[in-house]
Formats: C-alpha cells, structure tokens, sequence
C-alpha cells in the first residue's frame, strides 16, 4: 500500500515537473517573458538542471527547448556563454560538450 501510494506521488511531481516545463517553454516564446526570465537567472539554472543526475529524456528535452528560447537573444546568448566572466567564460559549454561526450555510447574495439 505504502509503496503504491510513494509511486503515485512521484508520478503527480514527475506530470507537475513537465508541465511547468512545457508552460515555461511557451511562455519564453514570448520575448517579454524571455527578459524576464532572463533577469532571474534562467539560463544558469537550466543549466544546472541538465548537469543534474535526476534529469530523464523528456526533462531533457524541454530543458534544451527552453534554453533554445532564452538563447534566441544577444542577452541570453551571453549568459550561456558566461561572457565577461574571466575564467569562468564559457565553461557552461564546454562542460555540456563534455558530458554529452561521456554519455555517447560508442562501441568499442576490442583487442586481439
């Protein structure tokens, strides 16, 4: 009973997750909307979000449709690209090239 009633509401947060991801995706489409988001850290935090090891496919998917939004102007470009941040300038890139690197799932040879 108990484990029933754990699932069922790791279902209702995993449907609440998706769809305030789906209505933040929409909402972004709109540019007013995309500022605002932007002046609130969005582009750090959904970074952070697909850096993160609870992130399935499908949170993947409309985390990388909102950042396409937020990315669409120079600001938020900007703030994927960490600009002006010395050292830090482009890290958040560089670290999705490489996770996404160590999750391909390329065959490998095998010796003789």
């Amino acid at each position: 009973m108990r484990s029933r009633l754990k699932h069922r509401a790791s279902q209702k947060r995993a449907d609440e997750a998706r769809l305030a991801a789906t209505t933040l995706v929409n909402l972004t489409a709109d540019s007013r909307a995309t500022e605002t988001a932007l002046e609130r850290g969005a582009v750090e935090r959904v970074m952070e979000l697909l850096h993160g090891a609870n992130c399935s496919v499908e949170q993947r998917k409309l985390l990388i449709m909102l950042l396409a939004n937020l990315t669409v102007s120079p600001v938020g470009a900007g703030q994927l690209l960490q600009e002006g941040k010395g050292a830090l300038e482009g890290e958040c890139v560089a670290c999705s090239q490489a996770t996404r690197a160590s999750d391909a799932q390329l065959p490998r040879r095998v010796s003789p």
